[in-house]
């Protein structure tokens, strides 16, 4: 968890222009090793850690049943993660 957080303050810091989504091979497969479970649930604990953080976890795209897509909040824009 500290690797993703460490990679989201970098991120943050750099002089990159801010876009609605933001690509990170690093950040997302982070992402979907730490806030993924191997069941494929979202880890709440994890979350809620980076949460508290600063950066907001939120579905970006779901069906009836869970999340397909879930996205980071940034100060950059949104990563988003599977």
């Amino acid at each position: 968890m500290d690797l993703l957080l460490s990679n989201l303050y970098e991120l943050g810091s750099d002089s990159t222009p801010t876009s609605t989504i933001i690509s990170n091979e690093v950040i997302t497969y982070l992402a979907e090793k730490l806030l993924i479970d191997d069941e494929g649930n979202l880890n709440q604990s994890n979350i809620q850690w980076l949460e508290q953080k600063g950066f907001p976890v939120v579905p970006w795209e779901r069906d009836g049943f869970r999340w397909l897509v879930g996205a980071i909040e940034t100060n950059k824009g949104f990563i988003l993660f599977a």
